[in-house]
């Protein structure tokens, strides 16, 4: 069995609805492609074959299969719903979530939801959380780097890990656009993937460790991507302050060092990084029980995802703990 944690779609509704949406981020159609703007001078295109792949789940079942993998946990493409106007965003990520859900339903055998979620406005994101995990069945919340502009650590979002705490299910933090002004003028090839999306969300996340949160709420569950977004390479840095106390320095309080939380609250996925001295940095580092087999699809190659894994030197019995059993366990299935 191989279980694929990081899996995106789009809507109809979600589309037509960033086609009207005149602020940022939103979407405009071009010749043969949709371009998502994400701010001023920052787009992509995304072509109409792609588009059809992310819109048309059906579709994916057979190369699913062709690759081997049994399931795929689904998750809002870019740019979600945390960027829009409060009371819009809460509006599109109820839809969204009411579509997945029908979608997990239908394909109970081959597909598993993340909820989306408004953070922005907070007493309705809380009840979405509640409602997405115990009404709609869905295995946790898909939540971007950055809160329009906002990061998670701010005090006016610790709801959402007091929530992942209260009921169980993770929190998978996925990149997007950083606001950062040196990380714009080369557009999305310094701002997306390249760098940008990994550096955002590696801030996102040492910033809601610094934060003290997970003090607060130590069973809260956070899976970052893509090897777990240069983590692993400067987990011998991030401590740094915390260990060497020659400077003078204020620090936050925290219960343990800050590299101490990323062996605890944190997963990692496989995505998007099939560099093997990369993935063996990122097994050496945390070892087989904190890594998550996930293919990026489709915006990735899926047969290359798992062929990847595959070919590595990592043991058998470890391929098997990344490919299904650590995902079995954090988002609860009972397969």
């Amino acid at each position: 069995m191989i279980i694929d944690t990081e899996a995106h779609f789009f809507t109809n509704t979600y589309v037509n609805e960033l086609l009207r949406y005149s602020l940022y981020p939103h979407f405009t159609q071009g010749a043969d492609s949709v371009i998502l703007h994400f701010s001023e001078g920052l787009t992509l295109s995304i072509k109409h074959g792609l588009m059809e792949e992310l819109l048309n789940i059906e579709k994916r079942l057979e190369r699913m299969r062709d690759a081997g993998i049994s399931i795929q946990v689904l998750s809002l493409s870019v740019p979600g719903c945390e960027a829009l106007e409060p009371s819009f965003g809460t509006r599109l990520s109820k839809l969204v979530n009411d579509e997945l859900a029908r979608v997990c339903e239908k394909y109970r055998e081959n597909f598993v939801g993340l909820a989306s979620l408004a953070p922005q406005d907070s007493e309705n994101a809380r009840d979405e959380f509640e409602r997405a995990v115990r009404e709609l069945g869905l295995r946790g919340v898909k939540l971007h780097s950055n809160i329009g502009g906002k990061y998670p650590d701010a005090p006016e979002f610790h709801y959402l890990f007091e929530m992942a705490d209260k009921l169980g299910f993770p929190i998978y933090l996925h990149p997007t656009q950083s606001n950062i002004s040196p990380l714009r003028g080369y557009g999305y090839g310094l701002a997306g993937p390249a760098f940008g999306y990994t550096f955002d969300a590696a801030l996102s996340a040492l910033r809601i460790i610094l934060s003290g949160v997970l003090d607060k709420y130590p069973g809260a569950k956070i899976i970052l991507g893509h090897l777990g977004e240069t983590l692993p390479f400067i987990i011998k840095r991030i401590d740094f302050a915390y260990k060497h106390g020659w400077h003078s320095m204020d620090l936050p309080k925290l219960r343990k060092l800050p590299s101490e939380y990323l062996f605890t609250n944190f997963y990692f996925g496989t995505a998007g990084n099939f560099h093997q001295p990369s993935l063996k940095c990122a097994y050496d580092t945390f070892g087989p029980d904190r890594l998550l087999f996930a293919s990026d699809c489709p915006y990735e190659n899926i047969e290359d995802s798992v062929t990847y894994i595959k070919q590595s030197t990592i043991p058998t019995e470890d391929q098997q703990k990344i490919f299904y059993i650590n995902a079995r366990k954090i988002f609860n299935l009972r397969i």
